[in-house]
């Protein structure tokens, strides 16, 4: 990405004015006082809010709005910044455009000295970039303090910057692992909570469980009772039956001999009912067994669910804990990271007062310097 086009709207002399530049080295020449120099100012402007005010607007139009539109072209896209001011209104504009169409645009205020954030990554420029007229060559005529005072902003500006994200990063984290770490607290003890009560149940299910299995043992020694009472009822059936037969081709004068056989049949009688009543029997235990068997299904389930909500809520606690080990793991990979920062910026600062020591080389064109030259430096310095 490159600055392409530079755009100037009522400020100074110049009233609408546009410069176009092609990728790489371009070079702007003209008489004295023609306007060269707005170039650097209208950039400035831009970059820095720097001269503030409004006395730059110009006088040729009444009631001026100056805007400067920096354009910035890559290969398949064109990003325009837009700064505009007047007397009522100070803000910035920046599109994106791609096959001449705004895709996407953002407003921003301009507020006291600080230039928004989205536009200083765009512009990835500061006032160590711009170099005014009148200004000496760059740290070849500054003090020692002015050259610390830019390596600080270059190096332990960016430093800061880092540290201060990683900070808040650090920050935010804690304050989320600390809310991780009372909310799970909070569930295990809700978990502690409704695994006792649900133990409890338990324990009345197993104990339940235990007497209806007694009840239902009780039941079938009940139930082989009365199916041997009713195998014997059927024998029994079976001798009333002859009995009738017999009572039938016996004559009426013949019965008075046959008494034995009355008491016999009044005993069978009696052997009747009690087998109907030992069937009245059969037919509630039935009824009892069936509403047994009913009740443990009911039982099993809710031993299932019970079981699958403990699981569940140990499978979060799981998750929780391996999101907190993650994190941990993280703050350590940065903390070494900060550490190889540290060291990173002390050899830097070396290398530079090394190289500052021995100037013998120009630190815009690369060229040697003479001894010549250097007295001469010295002498302007002074």
């Amino acid at each position: 990405m490159f600055l392409s086009k530079i755009e100037i709207f009522n400020y100074q002399s110049h009233k609408q004015t546009v410069f176009n530049f092609d990728k790489g080295f371009n070079l702007v020449h003209g008489e004295t006082d023609h306007g060269k120099s707005i170039l650097i100012k209208v950039i400035n402007w831009v970059v820095t809010l720097s001269p503030r005010g409004f006395d730059f607007a110009c006088d040729l139009v009444e009631n001026p709005v100056v805007k400067i539109i920096l354009t910035f072209t890559a290969e398949e896209q064109v990003i325009k910044i837009i700064r505009t001011k007047d007397k009522k209104t100070n803000a910035y504009r920046i599109e994106y455009i791609k096959n001449s169409v705004i895709v996407k645009s953002e407003n921003f205020d301009a507020i006291k000295t600080s230039v928004p954030q989205p536009v200083i990554d765009i512009l990835c420029m500061s006032d160590l970039n711009i170099r005014k007229q009148a200004d000496g060559y760059f740290l070849l005529w500054d003090s020692p303090g002015q050259i610390n005072e830019y390596i600080n902003s270059v190096t332990i500006g960016e430093a800061d910057a880092i540290v201060k994200k990683i900070t808040s990063w650090v920050r935010k984290n804690k304050e989320t692992i600390e809310y991780k770490q009372t909310d799970l607290e909070k569930k295990r003890l809700l978990l502690d909570k409704r695994c006792y009560k649900e133990i409890n149940q338990f324990e009345i299910l197993f104990e339940k469980h235990d007497t209806i299995l007694e009840e239902y043992d009780t039941l079938k020694e009940n139930l082989n009772k009365v199916t041997s009472v009713l195998d014997f009822c059927s024998k029994y059936k079976e001798n009333i039956k002859k009995l009738n037969m017999i009572l039938n081709s016996i004559n009426i004068e013949e019965l008075d001999k046959h008494v034995v056989l009355d008491k016999s049949y009044i005993e069978l009688e009696k052997e009747i009912r009690y087998v109907s009543f030992e069937l009245e029997s059969i037919q509630y235990l039935k009824k009892k067994q069936s509403e047994l068997e009913t009740v443990l299904k009911l039982i099993d389930l809710s031993v299932l669910s019970t079981y699958e909500v403990l699981s569940s809520s140990v499978l979060e606690m799981e998750q929780e804990l391996n999101f907190i080990v993650t994190v941990v793991k993280q703050l350590s990979n940065y903390e070494k990271q900060l550490k190889d920062l540290g060291l990173i910026l002390v050899e830097t600062e070396k290398s530079f007062q090394e190289h500052y020591v021995d100037w013998n080389t120009c630190l815009e064109c690369g060229n040697e310097i003479t001894e010549d030259q250097k007295q001469q430096i010295l002498i302007n310095k002074g």
